[in-house]
């Protein structure tokens, strides 16, 4: 084959897409006509070369042909793995981290794709010489999460694809959910968002009529169906500002509250390093025995904050507010008895 053959394939294997999509070969001249093999060529030169060109990938098993009233449409064969350009070690880097940490929030739209670049990705890495620095970082990075870790909830496969595609094109779900306490329902939602909190998947929902936002688990859901009814995305509506006021750690209220405690030993220290809250304040707290760290800070109270203050347990003492002084009190007290041998 001359220069000019394969800078005509490279081109064309460039604008055909991957079965089951395809282009019939007027679409493809249309696209070639600005190409620099192509250029200032006629459209039935083009058209010659082009159909030359096809049948000779096509008997190397690199392209397929299907009869249409447009005449033959052709594309990629299934599967084909043929990218415009040879991935570095970096770019094969970039997406084993994006596969191993990202690909669970991906769309599905995405998947075909990408399931061809993960694998020629780790193709390239695991081709590499083994004391490459590239090759040995993913052995390096580990992301583990805070606490007790949990085996993941299963989620059906179907029910995730269902989810994640009416999310990305704003459609109506219909859905059957088991509650807590083993209940089974049937709603219309508005899926809003997705939030990916340790175990367990949230879907972020409005019920049909509704104007509240609530939160399902992705592993509750029994059964879906996308309705294909498109709805108004909400414009008051911002999911990073709905995290970030704590919602999805199970607010107990909407209204902040003004906390103050005492922290002590290993608690003082987290809690100077890493904050409660951007507004949090510190300030020394002397007692007879020793100094201790005083913290104030206005934040929302939720579940998660309620057992974090429970788990440092001698460590602190909540101060303010009174109901959650008394809360921390009760359910220390009734820890107790768990353990009293008397």
């Amino acid at each position: 084959m001359n220069l000019k053959l394969n800078v005509r394939h490279l081109e064309l294997l460039e604008l055909l897409p991957i079965y089951p999509k395809f282009l019939t070969v007027n679409q493809l001249v249309v696209k070639l006509a600005n190409q620099h093999a192509y250029k200032d060529h006629d459209e039935q030169n083009i058209k010659r070369n082009l159909q030359r060109d096809l049948k000779q990938l096509e008997q190397y098993g690199i392209t397929e042909s299907g009869d249409s009233p447009e005449g033959l449409k052709w594309s990629l064969v299934k599967g084909s793995m043929y990218l415009t350009a040879q991935l570095s070690p970096a770019d094969a880097l970039c997406f084993a981290i994006i596969e191993q940490f990202i690909q669970p929030m991906m769309p599905n739209v995405l998947s075909p794709y990408l399931t061809r670049i993960f694998k020629k990705s780790t193709q390239i890495l695991a081709n590499l010489n083994y004391h490459s620095k590239l090759k040995t970082w993913l052995d390096k990075v580990y992301i583990e999460n805070k606490g007790q870790p949990l085996i993941p909830a299963e989620i059906d496969n179907m029910v995730r694809c269902c989810v994640y595609d009416a999310l990305l094109a704003e459609n109506i779900l219909e859905i059957e959910y088991k509650n807590k306490s083993g209940e089974l329902s049937n709603a219309s939602v508005q899926p809003l968002g997705l939030v990916v909190r340790a175990h367990i998947q949230y879907l972020i929902v409005q019920y049909c009529g509704y104007d509240d936002v609530r939160m399902l688990a992705m592993n509750r859901i029994i059964s879906c169906e996308n309705s294909h009814k498109t709805f108004d995305y909400p414009d008051d509506f911002n999911l990073k500002e709905y995290v970030l006021k704590g919602t999805t750690g199970l607010a107990y209220s909407d209204s902040p509250i003004e906390f103050e405690g005492i922290f002590t030993g290993f608690a003082a220290e987290i809690i100077m390093e890493t904050p409660i809250a951007k507004n949090q304040q510190t300030s020394t707290y002397r007692t007879d025995a020793e100094d201790k760290l005083l913290v104030k800070a206005s934040l929302t109270m939720n579940y998660d904050f309620e057992t974090w203050l429970l788990g440092l347990a001698n460590h602190v003492e909540v101060l303010k507010p009174v109901s959650l002084r008394n809360l921390m009190r009760d359910k220390l007290r009734a820890a107790v008895q768990l353990y009293d041998d008397s």
